[in-house]
């Protein structure tokens, strides 16, 4: 495919300049429908989903961008909307995150602005809601998963409150009509586990399932071997995402200094309890199978973080 990314910038403030690392994932978000930016933190992921959603509402595209992520995320979204437009947020940006009656209220606004943020918390509890709104609004959407590692939990229902996951709630908000374009950002492409992609990448092409049902995907991870389940998902996802590495960045970051390690000995309290958490998991259980096997490794690996 050709290198020749020049990108025409919309609604952005007059001599922005992109940076050259970051116009593939732009024309990638352009062109693919449904996609992944797995760049490294740093790298502008907020920048590229903003240029690629102003150039979609131009060519009429798209109507409206909704973005979820975490709490935190809402200031760094709207300084960097302003940054890049020079606009005043309040009159582009509404935060769907308040208190019932509040959100209610601001539930019939929501058409009036060209983005909306909200957190994973507020979009599962009012799921009903923001589907009928997208329904009813008949506004053409992009719908962002920002820190899209946060849906990484393959199962559909919770295992305490039988209640619908964060990550089955997500998958079914995205498939709400006129959602017409979805895209996950996350820093954290590399699963620790096969199964952390499941739902990410299911929350992208819902209705075509590229790693098959959830039993179908854990059944594939139990009998294909490391590298054959590498190969078996790039295979698979290759279309779908971009990345800016370390790499890309290296003539843009400050010279790395490392310093001497320091090893800190634990006091005679902390060795035993520490010792105590490892003495539990020394011997791996018999008779278990491959998936309950995984929960143990990483709860092994949990219990240890957590005594230190």
């Amino acid at each position: 495919e050709t290198k020749n990314h020049k990108i025409k910038l919309v609604n952005f403030r007059k001599n922005f300049s992109l940076m050259e690392f970051q116009k593939e994932p732009i024309k990638h978000m352009i062109r693919v429908p449904n996609v992944a930016n797995f760049s490294i933190p740093g790298a502008g992921k907020t920048v590229m989903a903003y240029a690629a959603y102003f150039i979609l509402k131009s060519q009429k595209q798209i109507d409206q961008l909704f973005v979820i992520c975490p709490r935190a995320s809402f200031g760094p979204w709207t300084e960097i909307f302003e940054f890049v437009t020079g606009a005043d947020a309040t009159k582009h940006i509404i935060r769907y995150h308040d208190d019932p009656g509040n959100r209610e209220k601001k539930l019939k606004k929501l058409k009036n602005y060209d983005i909306v943020l909200t957190t994973y918390e507020t979009a599962g509890i009012d799921l009903r809601q923001l589907r009928n709104y997208f329904r009813e609004s008949k506004k053409k959407v992009m719908m962002i998963l920002d820190e899209s590692h946060r849906i990484k939990a393959i199962k559909e229902i919770t295992t305490k409150k039988q209640q619908r996951t964060r990550a089955a709630s997500m998958i079914r908000l995205g498939q709400s009509y006129n959602v017409e374009r979805r895209c996950i950002l996350t820093g954290t492409p590399l699963p620790h586990e096969w199964d952390d992609l499941w739902s990410q990448i299911t929350f992208l092409y819902p209705d075509r399932l590229p790693f098959g049902t959830r039993k179908e995907f854990l059944k594939i991870i139990d009998t294909l071997d490391e590298s054959a389940m590498r190969r078996y998902v790039n295979g698979i996802i290759y279309p779908m995402w971009t990345r800016v590495s370390n790499d890309d960045l290296a003539d843009k970051l400050p010279e790395k200094k490392r310093g001497t390690n320091t090893n800190i000995a634990m006091d005679k309290d902390q060795e035993e309890i520490y010792s105590l958490i490892e003495s539990q998991f020394n011997n791996q259980p018999r008779g278990w199978g491959e998936k309950k096997l995984r929960e143990w490794q990483r709860t092994r690996v949990l219990r240890l973080l957590q005594a230190v």
